[in-house]
């Protein structure tokens, strides 16, 4: 399985938005995604992106709510303990080198996995940001 920029651009949306074990929610992964890409992603690339990180074992889901695991935070914290700070862009560049490094080589039938948030949810937390709804 090859892993793309949205792969990455969706695992650091959740990354930096999950909130003291809260997770992270739709609209503010909308949000954090524009703020590093100035730019909204396709719901095809949400969900595609969500079915292959949850099935490498990368983000979990309850409900609404994105959140990255253990395995993610760890590696994640091993990438940044030698840095005075990371910038964005070079973060997400890492991540997607991680990504296809530690699990490109996997072959996994990605039609069974269901992302539990359709297109309609997507839409709204879209809409939602775009009004500046809270």
């Amino acid at each position: 399985m090859t892993f793309t920029f949205s792969d990455a651009w969706l695992l650091q949306s959740i990354f930096n938005c999950e909130n003291d074990g809260a997770g992270a929610d739709l609209r503010s992964i909308i949000s954090f995604c524009d703020y590093t890409n100035h730019a909204i992603m396709s719901y095809a690339e949400f969900s595609l992106a969500l079915v292959k990180l949850k099935n490498i074992d990368m983000v979990k889901q309850h409900n609404y709510d994105l959140f990255t695991t253990q395995n993610f935070k760890i590696w994640h914290f091993e990438m940044c303990k030698d840095k005075k700070r990371l910038l964005v862009h070079k973060e997400l560049a890492e991540i997607e080198k991680y990504l296809n490094e530690s699990f490109g080589k996997l072959e996994v039938d990605i039609k069974e996995f269901d992302t539990e948030i359709d297109e309609l949810d997507f839409s709204k937390a879209v809409n939602d940001y775009i009004s500046g709804a809270k």
